[in-house]
């Protein structure tokens, strides 16, 4: 383990660096509190991609009624949508393992 100040070879046990005294380990409120955040990042993130993506999605298939062909906006509409779900899942899933870890420490 490395201080992240000096960049010292510290040992990991140590919760101050015994060079420059910087804090190494956070306190489990902090953890807590930064695991919180986290989560309501995210979850703000997901909200707003959700939101704006189909919102973003009715405007393009607006537009492009005139323009393209009906089983072309069909395949465009289906391959935003698959990508649109895809990065929804993601974020989801890196809240499920905040939500997990938060538990694990209750």
């Amino acid at each position: 383990m490395y201080c992240q100040t000096r960049g010292n070879s510290i040992n990991e046990t140590l919760k101050y660096c015994k060079n420059c005294g910087a804090k190494l380990v956070k306190d489990d409120d902090e953890q807590r509190d930064a695991t919180g955040k986290m989560l309501d990042d995210l979850l703000t993130t997901l909200i707003f991609v959700a939101i704006f993506g189909f919102a973003f999605l009715v405007g393009l298939v607006a537009i492009l009624l005139d323009k393209v062909i009906s089983h072309h906006l069909v395949i465009i509409v289906i391959s935003y949508l698959v990508v649109l779900l895809g990065i929804c899942f993601m974020i989801l899933s890196q809240v499920l393992k905040l939500i997990t870890a938060k538990l694990n420490k209750i």
